[in-house]
């Protein structure tokens, strides 16, 4: 049993030492993440399921038919609405708000939100959302509008720059 311990202890560390002096520890965890300004996400966004985020200059945050399941509705049918305000997070130097280290650039947006409309009811109000995550595909930024975690990757929270 012992024997075992050690020979997984040693390849463990010889993993780990040819891990780092190979130098995939930056590739993998560092990124390219695109360089963001106030004005390059104000604007519309869209989705492909049709839901619009609109980023509006003075710091208004509009979302209109975002599918209901992606934000917690009973189906695909139910529309979300979400009215409030948005700032960058994670692009030192100069962003509105930072939560991240600044040695690892992250992109994101917060939106402080007034009130969640399910279906013209409202479901929740003053919250705030920082799942917004920016990224570039072929040369254009994508946000990535995800309330919820489990929404990763969902193709419904992907908005494009329209």
């Amino acid at each position: 049993m012992r024997a075992g311990t050690i020979t997984f202890w040693t390849v463990i560390g010889g993993l780990a030492l040819v891990f780092v002096c190979a130098g995939i520890y930056p590739y993998v965890f560092s990124r390219d993440w695109p360089e963001l300004s106030r004005e390059g996400v104000t604007g519309t966004w869209t989705s492909t399921t049709g839901a619009v985020l609109q980023l509006d200059d003075d710091g208004a945050a509009h979302v209109d038919n975002l599918p209901g399941d992606v934000w917690g509705g009973e189906t695909q049918s139910d529309l979300v609405e979400i009215r409030g305000s948005w700032r960058l997070c994670g692009n030192p130097p100069g962003s509105d708000c930072q939560q991240y280290p600044e040695d690892y650039i992250f992109l994101s947006l917060q939106i402080t939100y007034d009130v969640v409309l399910l279906n013209g009811n409202e479901v929740e109000s003053d919250g705030v959302l920082t799942n917004i995550e920016v990224t570039e595909d072929d040369a254009h930024l994508v946000l990535w509008f995800r309330p919820h975690p489990d929404s990763h990757g969902d193709p419904r929270t992907r908005f494009v720059k329209t």
